[in-house]
């Protein structure tokens, strides 16, 4: 890749850029749509290249390969090298608002606090497998502690701190 589309993608909000010598399929994804394709990230490729990708999205549960796709490259992801980390860019420390960061419940990660998704990218993945709402989780999303299995993703924010998160993101 060149040093131009490394920096055209980190302009991208929440991209995580990772590398693995021996992939040569590229996969780009999200909760909904994954495409899976041969094309290099070169104009050469586009010009003169016969390339081929399929899109698939999850638009239903049961859509076997894009979940097939999904768990392949989750495994490898979690093998590769995190040459960019995903992580808010603010133009200035003025325009950090730490109260609208939350905690994954399931890493502790610094996340943008959200009690319908209180999970990190790869930690609401795995969570899609099973979709256990009560499933015991590690910590609060609203204070980051640990929660010794009393959070989950029906109830991500710790009795003690729910007053005090209500208060500051107006939730009910």
């Amino acid at each position: 890749m060149s040093q131009d589309d490394f920096d055209f993608f980190t302009d991208f909000p929440n991209i995580e850029i990772r590398y693995e010598r021996r992939l040569h399929a590229k996969y780009y994804a999200n909760e909904n749509t994954a495409i899976l394709t041969s094309m290099n990230l070169y104009a050469y490729s586009q010009n003169n290249n016969i390339e081929a990708g399929i899109v698939s999205e999850n638009i239903a549960s049961d859509n076997s390969f894009y979940l097939e796709a999904r768990k392949y490259f989750d495994r490898v992801i979690d093998q590769s090298e995190l040459i960019f980390p995903k992580a808010p860019q603010y133009e200035s420390a003025k325009q950090v608002n730490t109260a609208q960061l939350g905690f994954c419940i399931r890493t502790g990660i610094p996340i943008p606090f959200n009690t319908e998704r209180p999970f990190c990218d790869k930690a609401y993945r795995t969570w899609l497998d099973f979709r256990n709402e009560d499933y015991p989780e590690y910590h609060c999303h609203f204070s980051g502690e640990d929660s010794n299995g009393k959070t989950s993703m029906a109830k991500p924010i710790l009795r003690k701190n729910w007053n005090k998160a209500k208060r500051i993101f107006n939730i009910n």
